[in-house]
């Protein structure tokens, strides 16, 4: 008896590593026992919390490793020896391991069902900055992934060398089969997509679906062709008349739950009045709006590509489609659009830290029709650094940038920047300063490290979208000209802040002191103002249209061939 008393026990035990990840990243929000759920509701609430719950606890059943283990113990043990079996699943138990972590941490930074076709680079990329940033922190976790394999190896062999003789009886077979039966019941009952929260999950299930859905990324990437978005360019006889040098500027982590969370609204109402009324007083108009991002937590540039192609780029298969293909720079992009009617286009990058890694330029100047690149190196930056990279602050890349631009007199231009300072942990300058020159002081204080891998906090992220945007709204203030379009995007909601976010939804600003370009966004929904309201929310794919028709409506002739305003962006069929 003591023997199968041992065999279950060392089947939960291992059975509960799968669940250790999730567990971890909702480590705030999650009851360490869900027994809160038994106590109270319905009984039909207390008993459908035994088969599906959004407490993130570590009593759960992974079927595959159960099913494999009950089967040795009950029936395969008469042919196989312990060892060669224990081997054989324990390969099984890392595969599959390293599969639910993958599940499990995707669904939680981007609450996207994850692909494996379109996760590859993003896998890539994360290990790449785990070996570039390598320190005693990830030697510290290399070391105890290591010793978790060793042990889980050692577990393994010892359970399958006890299931080998122990003798079960009628309660182990009951058992089983009713754990089995809720198993059966949860795949056939509950859908797919709300595998994180099952009691009973199936990592091999999860891979078989991830599989097909390549079938439906591949479709879309065979039907998407630059043949086809071609058709969708702007008419070649329509050019502009007036040449507003235009500034993308994406902000990092910029999502509606500045908005709503009670932590963060009131503080976030009052500084855009503020901002608003100082964009007033300097001759500014403004016009405000939700957009529906395609991404939520990462992937920065699909959400910005969606802006400048004016398509939803749906994930990663299709960007790096759009990425590789040779004859990308036919369609009319934003930026493609703006260098056929006679603008420089410049991209500027203030990312730190990775001069070693290679960076495709070239690939990334033609999907976006970039001209010049400014780089870190080019900012001449010797004084702190902060968060993601390092980089510099955010307000010395752009006014720096500025002013480069401004000194070559490549006038019209178009410039494209990403903040750098609010991307997650979110540690960023406290204040702007009084003049951007001043930052550039090698005898403060700096960190030398990313902080990338750092846990970031809540507070942290309020500060970082502050500064963000009171460093925009004073270069706009300070540098800003009778002939400049501001346009502020957030790409997506933030990542691994310890709140539920259940939107897509990132406010987007424009700002120019030209008021018929303005009052025309309004009739796409923008309102007045930097504050945006959810009476009517746009997607970021239709951002394009709504821009390209505004400013042919008010700055091209003729004024009358505008394009179709596609509010779903180009169609995939």
């Amino acid at each position: 008896m003591s023997e199968v008393i041992v065999f279950w026990l060392l089947l939960f035990v291992i059975n509960s590593f799968y669940f250790i990840p999730r567990f971890i990243l909702d480590f705030s929000r999650t009851e360490w026992v869900p027994v809160s759920g038994l106590l109270q509701g319905s009984w039909y609430r207390r008993a459908r919390h035994l088969l599906i719950r959004l407490n993130y606890d570590v009593f759960r059943v992974c079927i595959d490793f159960f099913v494999l283990s009950c089967a040795y113990a009950f029936w395969l043990r008469a042919w196989i020896a312990p060892v060669p079996f224990g081997l054989a699943l324990t390969v099984y138990f890392g595969i599959s391991f390293l599969y639910q972590l993958y599940h499990t941490t995707f669904d939680k930074l981007y609450h996207l069902e994850p692909v494996l076709y379109n996760d590859a680079l993003m896998l890539k990329n994360g290990l790449q900055i785990f070996v570039h940033e390598f320190d005693l922190r990830n030697f510290i976790i290399t070391l105890t992934a290591l010793a978790a394999a060793v042990l889980s190896t050692a577990l393994i062999l010892l359970m399958t060398s006890v299931g080998a003789s122990a003798p079960f009886g009628s309660g182990s077979w009951i058992g089983a089969g009713i754990i089995g039966a809720a198993s059966l019941f949860s795949i056939l009952h509950y859908p797919y997509k709300k595998y994180p929260q099952l009691t009973f999950q199936s990592p091999l299930q999860a891979l078989v679906r991830n599989l097909l859905m390549t079938r439906q990324v591949k479709h879309d990437i065979a039907n998407l062709t630059v043949k086809r978005m071609v058709r969708y360019n702007i008419d070649p006889a329509v050019s502009l008349r007036i040449k507003p040098n235009v500034h993308l500027l994406v902000i990092e982590s910029y999502g509606r739950i500045v908005m709503d969370h009670p932590a963060l609204a009131g503080h976030y109402e009052t500084r855009v009045i503020a901002l608003e009324r100082q964009l007033a007083e300097g001759g500014w108009h403004v016009c405000s709006q939700l957009s529906e991002s395609p991404v939520t937590g990462g992937a920065s540039w699909i959400s910005y590509t969606s802006v400048m192609y004016g398509l939803n780029v749906k994930n990663q298969g299709i960007f790096r489609t759009m990425m590789k293909n040779p004859h990308i720079a036919a369609y009319d992009s934003l930026f493609h659009w703006l260098k056929r009617q006679g603008y420089t286009t410049y991209r500027l990058s203030s990312l730190g830290g990775y001069e070693k890694m290679e960076i495709p330029y070239s690939e990334y100047s033609r999907l976006y029709g970039i001209d010049h690149w400014i780089l870190h190196n080019d900012l001449d930056y010797c004084g702190p650094l902060y968060g993601f990279g390092p980089s510099p602050p955010d307000q010395y890349a752009l006014n720096f940038a500025i002013d480069r631009i401004r000194s070559e007199k490549g006038m019209p231009y178009a410039l494209f920047f990403i903040s750098q300072n609010s991307h997650t942990p979110y540690h960023t300058p406290e204040e702007v300063a009084e003049d951007w020159r001043t930052l550039n002081d090698a005898g403060a204080s700096a960190t030398n490290r990313s902080l990338f891998w750092s846990k970031p906090r809540f507070e942290d992220y309020g500060k970082a979208i502050a500064y963000q945007l009171d460093y925009c709204i004073d270069c706009i203030l300070r540098q800003g000209t009778e002939q400049d379009l501001f346009v502020l995007v957030g790409d997506h909601q933030p990542a691994s802040l310890s709140v539920p976010i259940d939107t897509f939804q990132t406010p987007v600003h424009l700002i120019s002191k030209d008021p018929a370009l303005i009052k025309a966004m309004q009739g796409y929904g923008f309102q007045q103002g930097l504050r945006a309201r959810d009476d009517q929310v746009t997607r970021h794919e239709a951002l394009y249209w709504a821009l390209m028709r505004s400013l042919l409506a008010t700055c091209a002739q003729p004024a009358d061939r505008l394009p179709e305003f596609l509010e779903q962006g180009i169609p995939y069929a």
